[in-house]
């Protein structure tokens, strides 16, 4: 490939396939240089951040017993929430959405064929698949922020959609359950009589929005009914253990009569009574002006038979939901509005209502009396300087918002009764009292809320008060490592890992009780509030209320600055939060102190608090794409370059320039010479 000419040491003068080896090696050379330019280490080569990609949507999958898929989530009037889901062409298919004030909207389009099957409304998607295709669907918020739950049903035939009663007929058997679902309103009376040869199919009745059974397969009744104690569709399972058997299915929905009950100008005492069963409940409703106190007392023959819910007609605010044992309520109008009561049975009983209502007592300012200067005058503690109540949003459950309610077969609930304070509270677990009766099962209720305590602060605390219930007995401190009926509060890491167990324990109380934690170890990290409940299935149930989840963060001073005499010998104290000079630079293990319980360290992140509940990987991804614009986008490479110190500037183009001229000098030396 090489000859000489010139002489002995002339230059070398290259072949024709030289010629092409010498272009090779240059071209490499050059691209070997420029892909060596990035490792450099240079700050220079570092300021073009990685591209941020879209998040994937979440994948709706219906489960495989019910075909039934619910979604809690809460969205933004700038955000755009995807969703997908897969299904088959003619298939039956329901989509709905609910949130306050019909806020939240969705659309429906195809991925594969890009149709728009259903616009972006609050209405919901009812009928048959028109493609076997994944279907994209979108949600998002008009006007302000709100939760939403986002229900699908699948292979499902809808009953009473012209009239509010059917009859059909279907087969069932060990192969394949017959599914119905039809739309309920609170207050509606649902009626279902089932027949087959030998009464050998079952029939079980869902919420599908709230996921609670209300009548269970191996519930032996053919002709159940009951009040619907939530405004949501409700799915109704026909099955059967035998190979296949034909049934014949009646379903009515009925709105009773309400009964008015009035009073005179500034209130007074009404007493109705009466005889109900479990097929026919009774509704009253009644005006309370704003302002007002009402109080309602429900007595039965048999005991504790009858129980109540009480809904605010233009609020749409569930005062007391049949879930809650109480037969007493009282609480004060917060508008001038209508309120229905409606009563139910679990059994034939008769019952007793009496209903109060009355203006506030007016507050009468009393003449002051001089105390002793001895006795000083009671004052409230106010929060101490430098120190906000930040961080956990509707903290009172006021509203829907800013809480995550788990997936749970039985999932939590907001009530007007029991509270701490304000109009609502939450209520987790198992309440033996719910009627219809809940399921005695193996669950997790919770509610969570992603969180993080500002850097800056030197200090924080948590406080909440809960209303523990149980069936069991007190445990103040749980055996590791099996699982019993708990209270708990947990702190979980973004990725679902524990960060610290704040409080474990089951208690059985008679009254609100507060528990406040230290969360100085936890400042600067994001982390999720987790509040839990959880049930073993042994028969007895555990729950709580939850009311007034407070973080109080709190500010160091502002250092006074220096004088500038010189200092004396006083010797400066040292802050008790000041890490040592030659303290390793590890994070400690934080400490967190309840003061209602000893002092306990966290509980090591082995112990995963919530392995077993459902859908905890679609809640984290929900909680990703629920902020879809938080990535900012850094400084492109040339804004980054100019905005280097000229040192660094200078250093990267001698570094450039020395790279093109070491280029430059090997093409000449293996360049082609001409003999």
């Amino acid at each position: 490939m090489l000859q000489r000419g010139m002489g002995r040491w002339g230059p070398l003068r290259l072949t024709r396939a030289g010629q092409v080896a010498q272009r090779r090696v240059s071209l490499w050379l050059s691209v070997l240089l420029w892909a060596l330019l990035p490792a450099i280490p240079s700050p220079l080569l570092a300021v073009a951040p990685a591209a941020v990609t879209a998040a994937d949507p979440v994948k709706i999958i219906p489960s495989t017993d019910s075909r039934v898929a619910r979604i809690n989530g809460y969205v933004e009037p700038n955000q755009k929430l995807e969703y997908s889901l897969y299904a088959t062409v003619d298939e039956a298919i329901a989509i709905r959405i609910s949130a306050e004030g019909n806020r939240a909207q969705f659309e429906v389009r195809g991925r594969n064929i890009n149709a728009v099957y259903k616009n972006m409304n609050s209405s919901p998607w009812i009928g048959t698949v028109p493609e076997t295709q994944e279907y994209l669907v979108t949600v998002t918020a008009s006007q302000r922020g709100v939760a939403f739950t986002l229900t699908v049903v699948m292979d499902a035939e809808r009953l009473l959609s012209t009239g509010s009663s059917q009859r059909v007929t279907g087969n069932a058997g060990s192969a394949k359950d017959a599914r119905y679902w039809l739309a309920g309103s609170a207050g509606q009376t649902l009626r279902v009589l089932l027949s087959s040869p030998l009464q050998t199919a079952q029939f079980s009745l869902i919420g599908v929005a709230d996921g609670i059974t209300y009548k269970a397969r191996n519930d032996a009744q053919y002709e159940w009914s009951a009040a619907l104690p939530v405004t949501q569709d409700y799915l109704l399972v026909v099955s059967s253990s035998a190979e296949s058997v034909q049934f014949t299915l009646e379903v009515t929905l009925s709105t009773p009569q309400a009964e008015g009950i009035s009073f005179p100008a500034g209130g007074g005492t009404q007493v109705r009574s009466g005889g109900i069963t479990p097929s026919t409940p009774r509704q009253y409703f009644f005006n309370a002006p704003a302002g007002y106190s009402v109080r309602l007392l429900l007595g039965s023959t048999p005991p504790n038979q009858v129980n109540f819910q009480l809904l605010g007609l233009t609020d749409s605010v569930l005062y007391k939901d049949l879930s809650n044992s109480l037969r007493e309520v009282q609480f004060t109008s917060p508008i001038s509005q209508d309120y229905l009561i409606t009563l139910v049975t679990v059994a034939p009983a008769n019952y007793t209502l009496e209903l109060s209502l009355s203006p506030l007592t007016p507050i009468v300012t009393p003449t002051p009396t001089l105390l002793p200067t001895s006795t000083p005058l009671p004052t409230p503690t106010p929060l101490p300087v430098g120190c906000v109540t930040d961080g956990i949003l509707n903290g009172s459950f006021e509203d829907s918002a800013y809480w995550i309610l788990g997936p749970a077969p039985v999932p939590p609930s907001y009530v007007g009764t029991p509270k701490y304070d304000g109009l609502r509270a939450v209520r987790l677990g198992l309440d033996p009292a719910a009627i219809p009766a809940l399921p005695n099962q193996k669950t997790y209720s919770s509610i969570r809320q992603p969180f993080q305590i500002s850097p800056m602060a030197g200090s924080a605390s948590l406080s909440w008060w809960r209303f523990d219930r149980s069936e069991e007995g007190t445990l103040e401190t749980l055996p590791s490592g099996v699982a019993v009926d708990r209270q708990e509060v947990i702190l979980l890491n973004l990725d679902n890992s524990t960060a610290g167990i704040l409080y474990r324990k089951r208690l059985n109380g008679s009254a609100w009780q507060q528990s406040t934690v230290d969360l100085t170890g936890f400042i600067g990290r994001p982390l999720v509030l987790y509040f839990n409940t959880y049930n073993d299935d042994n028969g007895l149930r555990t729950w709580q209320y939850l009311d007034k989840v407070v973080l109080t963060v709190c500010y160091p001073p502002t250092p006074t600055p220096l004088p500038t005499s010189p200092p004396t010998d006083t010797p400066v104290p040292t802050a008790t939060t000041a890490p040592s000079a030659t303290a390793p630079a590890t994070t400690p293990t934080p400490t967190i102190t309840a003061t209602d319980t000893p002092t306990s360290s966290l509980t090591p992140a082995s112990e995963e608090p919530v392995s077993g509940e459902p859908e905890v990987q679609m809640q984290n991804a929900l909680a990703r794409q629920a902020s879809p614009g938080s990535a900012s986008e850094g400084p492109t490479f040339f804004e980054g370059l100019l905005n280097q110190p000229f040192g660094d500037l200078l250093v990267w183009v001698g570094i450039l320039v020395g790279g093109i001229a070491l280029s430059i000098l090997l093409a000449w030396l293996l360049r082609p010479r001409r003999s």
